[in-house]
C-alpha cells in the first residue's frame, strides 16, 4: 500500500509500507539529472527500475539497487542518458515504512543546506555530489557457498576493493560485467587456511561479483568509489 504525499512534473514523493513507488515522468524531456532520496525505518534494499515504454517493461539490465543497513536516509544522484525515459520505479524488498522522493532536473541539483550523502558531507550550494560517493556490498554465509554482487549504479567506479574471509581453506573468484548477466573472470583469491585477504583493483565495469563454492563460514565485502 502506498499513500501519496505530493506530485508535480519534476518532483514526486510517496510514503510506502512496502509496495512499489512509481514516478511517471511528464512534460519536457529529457531530464538529465535524477536525485533519489530514500528514507527507511529499518534495514532494507531498494531496487530502482527504469522504463522507456510507458511502464510496459523494466529491463533487468538497467536495474540498480541501494542497500541500507538500518534506519536512516540516503541521497543518490543518477545521470540519465536516455531521452525517452518515461517511468522510475522504486521497490523495497520487504514490508516497512519508507519515504521515496525523486527529483528530476535539466541541471545538477543545487543544495540549500549541508546534506550527508553516503557518508560524504556536501557543502551548501554546491552541485550534488561534489565527489561521487563510494558504494559497497556485503554478505556472509554459515557453512555454505556465497556470492556477493556490487552494482555501481551509474557506471564504472574505480578503484575497487574486495575483502574476503573464510573459516577454512577457500577460493574466491572475482568477476566483472557490463550488463549484470554475462560475467568475465578477473581474478581468483586463494586462502590456504582460515583467514582473510584484501585486494584492490582498477575497475572499468558496472558490476563486480565475488563468489566462493566453499561450504565454510564465509564473508565477502566489495567497495568501490571514484
Amino acid at each position: 500500500m502506498t499513500t501519496r504525499i505530493f506530485q508535480r512534473d519534476d518532483l514526486y514523493e510517496l510514503s510506502s509500507t512496502g509496495g512499489a513507488v512509481t514516478h511517471v515522468l511528464r512534460g519536457h524531456y529529457p531530464r538529465k539529472f535524477i536525485t533519489l532520496s530514500l528514507s527507511c525505518g529499518a534495514a532494507v534494499t531498494f531496487a530502482v527500475d527504469f522504463s522507456t515504454d510507458n511502464g510496459a517493461t523494466y529491463p533487468a539490465a538497467n536495474q540498480i539497487t541501494f542497500e541500507m543497513d538500518g534506519a536512516g536516509s540516503r541521497i543518490s544522484n543518477i545521470v540519465n542518458q536516455r531521452p525517452d525515459l518515461t517511468h522510475i520505479k522504486v521497490t523495497p524488498d520487504r514490508a516497512g515504512t519508507y519515504t521515496v522522493r525523486t527529483l528530476l532536473s535539466d541541471i545538477p541539483t543545487e543544495l540549500n543546506v549541508n546534506v550527508l550523502v553516503d557518508g560524504l558531507m556536501v557543502a551548501s550550494d554546491n552541485p550534488l555530489p561534489v565527489v561521487s560517493p563510494s558504494s559497497s556490498a556485503y554478505n556472509a554465509s554459515t557453512g555454505a557457498a556465497l556470492t556477493v554482487v556490487l552494482d555501481t549504479g551509474d557506471g564504472a567506479r574505480n578503484p575497487g576493493e574486495v575483502w574476503v574471509k573464510s573459516s577454512a581453506a577457500a577460493t574466491f573468484t572475482v568477476f566483472c560485467s557490463r550488463d549484470g548477466a554475462t560475467y568475465r573472470t578477473a581474478d581468483t583469491i586463494t586462502l590456504a587456511a582460515a583467514g582473510e585477504k584484501l585486494y584492490s583493483y582498477d575497475n572499468a565495469y558496472r558490476f563486480i561479483k565475488v563468489a566462493t563454492t566453499a561450504a565454510n563460514n564465509n564473508e565477502i565485502e566489495i567497495a568501490a568509489g571514484r
